[in-house]
């Protein structure tokens, strides 16, 4: 099952309207891989949608664009391939700039 890449950048300083892109880089074999991508923060989880995700085989690439407060937290990103899910989420950190 696919496994995050080590050394990716974990913290991100994104300003509220900013767009971010976050990068989750997966060790996969195959590396046909699917994406879910969740946030996380006081309030709960939830879905990043698809149209806001960008997909190529073990790489994917999240849209984020914080708005208010509650916009920060945490980003988790999940692959499966055929092999089966991965354990555990890739997380990533979306903290106010400056």
């Amino acid at each position: 099952a696919p496994l995050c890449r080590p050394g990716q950048p974990k913290i991100f300083g994104v300003a509220r309207h900013e767009t971010a892109r976050i990068l989750c880089e997966l060790e996969a074999n195959p590396p046909d891989v699917q994406f879910v991508w969740k946030f996380n923060n006081s309030a709960g989880i939830v879905d990043i949608p698809q149209n806001q995700i960008h997909t190529e085989k073990a790489r994917s690439t999240a849209a984020y664009k914080p708005v208010t407060e509650l916009d920060y937290g945490t980003l988790l990103c999940w692959g499966r391939n055929e092999i089966g899910v991965q354990a555990e989420p890739c997380v990533f950190y979306i903290n106010p700039a400056g």
